[in-house]
């Protein structure tokens, strides 16, 4: 792989950043697995494991929804919930892998200064 340009670096990690934080169901078709967002991204699949743990990308991942949700973050939350308690299966999917019940999960841990949390997926 060529060496990446200035700041080029920083913007995949920013790519990869919102891709973890979002949903398996709310990800594009080509965007599915962490094989697809590596090749788009042309990184190797052991650096995104190494980023995974980086505070620069765990911040990014919590705040995924937040940073595309904008100002339609409550209608989309709403949207999410009302479709779960609805019964659709999708949407009740993706609130439970929001919630880290299934798919991406959250390690929450205590920390002398506050709280870590540590975003992974049941992909291998």
């Amino acid at each position: 792989m060529a060496r990446p340009k200035k700041g080029e670096l920083e913007d995949r990690k920013q790519q990869y950043g919102m891709w973890l934080g979002i949903p398996i169901l709310a990800r594009k078709d080509d965007e599915k697995t962490q094989t697809q967002i590596c090749a788009k991204l042309n990184i190797s699949e052991n650096t995104a494991r190494k980023w995974r743990s980086e505070p620069f990308i765990q911040e990014i991942a919590r705040n995924a929804f937040k940073i595309l949700g904008g100002n339609d973050m409550a209608a989309v939350t709403r949207a999410i919930v009302d479709g779960a308690l609805e019964g659709s299966p999708s949407m009740a999917r993706l609130y439970m892998e929001w919630q880290g019940e299934v798919g991406m999960k959250k390690d929450v841990s205590k920390t002398p200064t506050g709280f870590s949390v540590k975003f992974t997926t049941d992909e291998k």
